[in-house]
């Protein structure tokens, strides 16, 4: 016995006292079976990746179950038309036309063998289930593996993770804003834009600026670029 029963029994005075106990947890009482059966039978339901012979058999046992304990409690059965109409009422969408098809079978020619094969042959016409996910998880797989990938490229344009300088969206280019990040913290913006007139050009006060390709800290309160 494991440490659970150990602790139910240890109070126990005789064998029968023992067994006793064990069988008020662990052996249901036929009403206690047959409610957990029908349970179990009304809400069965056919499974993403299972295919319509393993769901029918799964249902067929539970409904075998679920007759022997109304046989020994109430001396009936139920009708095979009951299972017929669980498989039917389950089905995924696409066995829907298939529905309309069973209807015009006559109730006396219906049985679940005929049902069975009827319904493996659609299933076996249907886009394979299996191919279907293994390939959804592969994209998704792929999809990951890119992500992660892009998390450890390091763009040299402005430092940042997530991309090469290339495809930087701060990229120079001719007549658009810069943003550069100049040594001791500061970042100098600037604009440039086509001008006849070389004349002085007025761009920044007591800030690091960019003289002939080389950065400079003003001291003048107006600094020119030729």
């Amino acid at each position: 016995m494991n440490e659970a029963n150990v602790e139910l029994t240890a109070t126990s005075l005789s064998a029968a006292d023992v067994w006793q106990k064990l069988l008020a947890v662990y052996e249901q009482s036929s009403g206690q079976r047959m409610d957990r059966l029908m349970e179990e039978f009304f809400s069965c339901a056919m499974k993403p990746l299972e295919d319509v012979v393993q769901y029918v058999a799964r249902l067929q046992k539970l409904f075998s179950e679920l007759n022997d304990e109304l046989e020994k409690l109430a001396n009936v059965r139920l009708p095979d038309l009951l299972p017929m109409s669980r498989i039917l009422s389950t089905l995924p969408q696409e066995y829907f036309e298939f529905k309309t098809v069973w209807e015009s079978v006559p109730v006396s020619d219906r049985s679940v063998n005929m049902l069975v094969e009827r319904l493996r042959l659609i299933e076996m016409r249907l886009p394979d289930k299996t191919n279907g996910s293994s390939a959804a998880f592969a994209v998704k797989a792929d999809m990951k593996k890119e992500r992660n990938k892009k998390r450890g490229r390091k763009c040299f344009n402005c430092h940042q993770n997530g991309h090469f300088a290339k495809c930087c969206p701060m990229r120079q280019n001719g007549n658009k804003e810069q943003v550069r990040q100049l040594k001791g913290g500061e970042t100098f913006c600037y604009r440039v834009e086509g001008n006849s007139d070389a004349s002085a050009a007025w761009l920044a006060d007591s800030l690091n600026v960019a003289i002939g390709g080389k950065v400079e800290r003003s001291t003048l309160s107006r600094c020119t670029v030729q």
